[in-house]
């Protein structure tokens, strides 16, 4: 058999057994039927989950739950979320969800879930980091748009989650928060760490356990995975990534400063930068402020690219005084 990794994707359904030929049970059945996907290219490259396929009906809890179901509570839904999935199965519950017509009660389910998250234990802030990601993504509804200003302004809630909150809300058009997310990137390098060490637990470049939230930077990993990606977005031109380019500009020259690699031919990344900036251009004319900051995030990952032994060559982070543009100094 081969092994659950944490790049595969698991789709479940349950299907309740009804009266009929050859099926009359004197009480109720349910049948739970999966399908398993592995994606070979990916799985080969990641550390093996502990679990075989062979006991794919033992693993934890959380993997048989309906959202939809009204048996199904909401300490079973913020417990399947305290457990970690891959970017494959993160994909397919979205797709699922967004193909429901039941999407609203989906969407109160996951509200209330991740108020229930409360009487989680040692995961209780990975569940609600993702029922905030998954929110933003499947939803854009009013109320999700307050939930999630909320979940950002409330400064109690732990970085993983107000990150999570920041994301999906800016992604969703929320401007202000944009701002906001951005200019504490740029003020704490605390919080600079955690955004970089996210896209790392997030691209599987590095393992964090669930109760070890948030992941964060320190220079002393690989970020090919993350770096790969940033790149893919930065040739998006959807209103959603667009919402986002400053901050992955931002987060892209961070990496390079930390003494990672480009994941491109250098003169294919320079070319991906410079037409970051004309797609902004063209979709928000009317915002120089973040035109500004999107030139000048393009233009500080610009010039580390002009630097081929600087990129390429530096494997461990340094210290913001080695690099060529002071900390902080650029918002």
């Amino acid at each position: 058999m081969g092994k659950v990794m944490d790049s595969d994707g698991l789709l479940v359904g349950r299907r309740r057994v009804k009266d009929g030929e050859g099926a009359k049970p004197t009480e109720e059945v349910n049948l739970f039927i999966g399908v398993v996907i592995q994606s070979e290219d990916s799985t080969s490259q990641t550390k093996p989950n502990p679990f075989g396929k062979a006991a794919i009906g033992t693993i934890r809890d959380g993997i048989w739950v309906d959202l939809i179901d009204e048996s199904t509570t909401t300490r079973q839904i913020a417990e399947m979320f305290s457990y970690q999935r891959s970017v494959v199965t993160n994909r397919l519950l979205r797709q699922a969800i967004i193909q429901q017509n039941s999407k609203t009660k989906i969407v109160e389910h996951l509200r209330d879930a991740y108020f229930e998250a409360e009487n989680l234990s040692e995961r209780r802030e990975f569940s609600r980091n993702q029922i905030v990601y998954l929110l933003g993504r499947i939803d854009e509804s009013r109320g999700t748009q307050a939930f999630l200003k909320q979940m950002w302004e409330n400064e109690r809630n732990p970085a993983v989650v107000r990150h999570s909150a920041a994301f999906a809300a800016i992604m969703l058009g929320d401007r202000a928060i944009e701002r906001e997310y951005y200019n504490l990137l740029c003020g704490s390098s605390r919080d600079d760490e955690i955004n970089r060490g996210y896209h790392l637990y997030y691209y599987e470049d590095q393992n964090v356990a669930e109760k070890d939230m948030p992941p964060a930077d320190h220079g002393d990993t690989g970020a090919e995975r993350a770096m790969e990606q940033l790149f893919r977005r930065l040739q998006r031109t959807d209103f959603a990534t667009l919402n986002l380019r400053r901050i992955e500009l931002f987060t892209v020259a961070s990496f390079f400063k930390t003494g990672r690699n480009c994941p491109l031919d250098l003169d294919r990344a320079r070319e991906i930068v410079r037409a970051a900036i004309t797609q902004v251009n063209k979709r928000f004319p009317d915002d120089p402020e973040f035109l500004s900051d999107v030139t000048s995030e393009a233009g500080v990952v610009l010039s580390l690219l002009e630097n081929p032994g600087q990129v390429e060559s530096r494997l461990r982070w340094r210290g913001a005084a080695d690099y060529p543009v002071p900390y902080g100094t650029r918002c």
